[in-house]
This record gives C-alpha cells, sequence and structure tokens, in this order.
C-alpha cells in the first residue's frame, strides 16, 4: 500500500471513530451534517448510510419491524443518492 492511500486510511477511520463518537454524544442532525461534510471530503463514504441505521438504532422510539421505525436510515440513503449525484456533477 503506497504512503498516500495509507494516510487517506487512517484519516478516515479516524472520521469514523470521530462519527460514532459523535452519534453517541450529539444530536441527530449533526452527526448527519458530520457524515455529509466526510461524503466531501473522501471517495466512496458509504458509512452516510450506516450513520442512518445506528442512529435509528439507538433513538428510535419504539422498535418495530415497519418501514416508519426505520427513517433517519431511508432519509441516509436518500442523502447518500442526492450527494452521490451532486458530487458527479461537481467534478
Amino acid at each position: 500500500m503506497s504512503k498516500e492511500k495509507n494516510n487517506t486510511l487512517w484519516q478516515r477511520l479516524a472520521f469514523d471513530v470521530c462519527l460514532v463518537a459523535a452519534i453517541c454524544w450529539f444530536p441527530w442532525w449533526a452527526s448527519l451534517i458530520l457524515a455529509t461534510v466526510a461524503f466531501f471530503s473522501f471517495s466512496e463514504f458509504v458509512e452516510l448510510i450506516l450513520v442512518g441505521l445506528m442512529i435509528d438504532t439507538l433513538y428510535a422510539s419504539h422498535q418495530t419491524f415497519s418501514v416508519s421505525s426505520y427513517t433517519y436510515f431511508l432519509f441516509s440513503i436518500g442523502l447518500f443518492i442526492i450527494l452521490s449525484l451532486v458530487k458527479r456533477q461537481l467534478r
């Protein structure tokens, strides 16, 4: 692995750890803003989808297996698709 890829990997790992800590301590919207910033900072930031799943898992008011109990997860998938299209247009 080259030095540049190794450096990017460590930066991404450090940001992922900070993002998980933000999910635990900050409001949900702050975590989504941080994930959006990371989406534009790193290539292929699929962790954005996992952020929505973690928020739903930790903060859902009731855990049922319906679509309404995974609102942030579905929102994160939509945000990922929209930001991918925007990022492609910005290149």
